[in-house]
């Protein structure tokens, strides 16, 4: 037995070298070799500045090549990327894009297509650069993201996509159609490079008063004015890219850590005595994240329950793993599933007395009385209803009466003195201090929401 379990352990070890996560190893760029850009979904913002504040127009996505939207197709038609269940659960929408990228090899205003707006176009793409609608490019598994810079650190952060157009400081909107190409690189050995960073710069550029013979860097020139999308007539757009690359001493490993230190390390900067009037994320609520519900004590009874039925699988799952409960053995899985669930009564009321301590609930002899009896006696309730119908078309599945009486004793004698140990042991636990302190005025918009 000890040898079979040793030479079982060394084939895992043997497997475990082979084995790495798909879509996780890093990809190995030569001089020249193609770049693929994928263009994912239009996603709007949720705090885009405007006249009336910060405000969530919209809340859903578009596609890339949503026909309004003109933006240009690939050679061939844009063609849909395979994805995950997850990802097209959570709203991916991944095309391939016309922008040619080859590793180390810098392009200067290439042209992509030019589109033509009709009036009622115009005001569609308008009504979302105002909305704040965001590009959301993937290179290489990460997302195109402008600079940001965080005052308080002087660190560089990257944001969350770019946006399609902005609205300048006289309230006219300018859509964006030049993009400037960033790619930074690592030079892991020579003639070998991997990509650790991706930057977009987007800006408008209007090239209607140009002359035909126009092109080049000329094209792109950034004093010419901005793009504005007329709704009073046809408005042609001409779409322009740049491609420029950096090499970074960043490693593959640890790319990541500036998209993700915009999310964690500059919230964790933030003083919290400080208004964050200008934050986005949990830092808005976080004078109410700790603040007691209302229904406190229903709340603390559920979730005790919970844990006693989190408790109760768990154990079985895993007594059920070792063979402990053999199939041939009839009833012996629901009748241990019975006894576990009895026994971690003591379990489920601890946790609801201290989370009802902790909410500020001071009814305890109350949570004491409802943990054991409120989620049970509904299903018992229910279970005696369906089982008099069964009784009354004299079913072979209806329960005795000496079998109910005997669960209800096993239920007074057993779960409920174990629910109220639990109970007293919860009382004398000290309780955890929260990490900030909670407004005495809660916020209108969670008021409002009845939350």
């Amino acid at each position: 037995m000890l040898q079979s379990l040793i030479t079982a352990l060394i084939c895992l070890v043997s497997i475990s070298n082979a084995f790495y996560l798909p879509g996780v190893a890093p990809t190995n760029y030569k001089k020249g070799d193609t770049i693929p850009l994928y263009v994912n979904h239009l996603t709007p913002s949720f705090h885009h500045s405007s006249k009336q504040g910060k405000t969530a127009t919209y809340v859903y996505s578009y596609d890339y090549y949503y026909p309004k939207f003109h933006f240009c197709t690939p050679k061939g038609g844009a063609k849909k990327q395979s994805e995950s269940l997850g990802s097209i659960i959570f709203g991916d929408r991944i095309f391939n894009s016309p922008f040619e990228i080859k590793m180390l090899e810098t392009k200067s205003c290439q042209s992509l297509c030019t589109s033509k707006y009709s009036k009622s176009d115009s005001v569609f793409v308008n009504r979302n650069i105002r909305a704040g609608y965001t590009h959301n490019w993937i290179v290489d598994g990460l997302p195109a993201s402008m600079i940001l810079y965080d005052a308080t650190t002087s660190t560089e952060l990257y944001g969350s996509g770019f946006r399609i157009g902005k609205v300048d400081n006289e309230n006219k909107v300018e859509f964006y159609n030049h993009f400037e190409i960033t790619i930074e690189y690592h030079k892991r050995k020579e003639d070998e490079y991997r990509v650790v960073g991706v930057t977009v710069s987007p800006a408008s550029l209007d090239r209607s008063e140009l002359k035909e013979d126009v092109n080049g860097d000329q094209l792109c020139s950034l004093d010419l004015k901005p793009v504005q999308l007329s709704k009073n007539k046809e408005t042609e757009v001409l779409f322009t890219y740049t491609v420029n690359f950096q090499e970074s001493d960043v490693a593959w490993a640890t790319r990541w850590d500036k998209y993700l230190h915009n999310d964690i390390v500059k919230y964790n900067e933030v003083n919290l005595d400080d208004d964050i009037s200008d934050e986005s994320g949990w830092k808005l609520v976080h004078g109410d994240i700790f603040r007691p519900p209302k229904q406190r004590l229903l709340l603390s009874v559920l979730v005790g329950s919970g844990v006693q039925i989190f408790f109760m699988t768990f154990a079985t799952i895993v007594f059920a793993l070792f063979g402990l409960l053999s199939p041939s053995n009839r009833g012996a899985l629901s009748t241990f599933m019975f006894i576990i669930y009895i026994g971690s009564s003591i379990i489920g009321s601890f946790i609801s007395g201290y989370l009802y301590r902790f909410l500020g609930g001071d009814n305890w002899k109350l949570n004491m009385f409802l943990t054991p009896v409120l989620v049970p006696g509904i299903l018992f309730s229910v279970f005696v209803v369906l089982n008099f119908f069964l009784i009354s078309v004299q079913s072979s599945g209806a329960i005795p009466m000496g079998t109910m009486f005997a669960i209800v004793l096993i239920w007074f004698i057993i779960s409920i003195p174990l629910s109220v140990i639990g109970s007293i042991l919860a009382s004398k636990r000290p309780l955890l201090s929260v990490p900030v302190r909670t407004n005495q005025i809660q916020d209108k918009f969670l008021l409002n929401h009845g939350i």
